[in-house]
């Protein structure tokens, strides 16, 4: 699961250049992991729905370009 979760999340924004997808990918390995870990230790959605929301938000807010 984390591996499609990562996958998914590298091609955001669609770059088509291979190498940019592939340091995406491990750059969000890491981060779908530790969320892995953390609901198989609270079983728990909402906090890690909020979580994912703020990220969201955040890498929002840091792409737009002024």
């Amino acid at each position: 699961m984390a591996f499609w979760w990562a996958l998914q999340h590298s091609f955001i924004p669609f770059i088509v250049e291979w190498r940019y997808v592939i340091w995406r990918f491990l750059f969000f390995l890491p981060g779908v992991l530790v969320f892995l870990l953390i609901y198989v230790r609270i079983r728990r959605l909402p906090p890690l729905i909020l979580a994912h929301w703020a990220m969201d938000l955040m890498a929002a807010i840091f792409t737009l370009k002024f």
